[in-house]
C-alpha cells in the first residue's frame, strides 16, 4: 500500500500576514487618515477601519484644541456621520488610506476654491 506522510514540512511556515491581523483586533486593518484644514495644512494619524467618525472628531479635538460639536468632515464629497465607522465609509483604497477635509462652523473653504478655479 501507499504511506502518506503527513508530517508538516520543515520549512517554517510564513505567519506574519496573520499575526499582524491579530494585533490589528476586531476592529480592522489600520488605515492612514489625511485631515486637510481650511487653511491648507495637513495632518495624519493612523485608525483602525472599525473606528467610528466620532473618534476622529475626538482625535482632532483633543490635538488641534477644537470643538467636537463644530467639527465637520468631509469623504469622497460625502459629510461623514459620528456614528459610522470607516469601513462603513466605503473607502475605495484602505491601503492608500483617505483625505478627509475638515470643517469647523462657518468655514465654506471647498465650495470657495472650487469657484476660484
Amino acid at each position: 500500500g501507499l504511506a502518506l506522510d503527513l508530517a508538516l514540512p520543515a520549512t517554517p511556515r510564513r505567519q506574519e500576514p496573520q499575526s499582524k491581523a491579530r494585533e490589528a483586533g476586531p476592529a480592522g486593518a489600520a488605515i492612514a487618515v489625511r485631515f486637510e484644514f481650511p487653511d491648507g495644512s495637513v495632518a495624519e494619524a493612523d485608525f483602525q477601519q472599525g473606528q467610528t467618525v466620532e473618534v476622529l472628531k475626538a482625535f482632532l479635538a483633543s490635538e488641534f484644541d477644537m470643538e467636537m460639536s463644530q467639527i465637520d468632515l468631509e469623504y469622497d464629497g460625502r459629510i461623514m456621520l459620528d456614528p459610522l465607522s470607516l469601513a462603513d465609509v466605503a473607502v475605495r483604497n484602505p491601503a492608500c488610506g483617505m483625505d478627509v477635509l475638515v470643517f469647523t462652523d462657518g468655514d465654506n473653504w471647498a465650495r470657495e476654491s472650487k469657484g476660484k478655479k
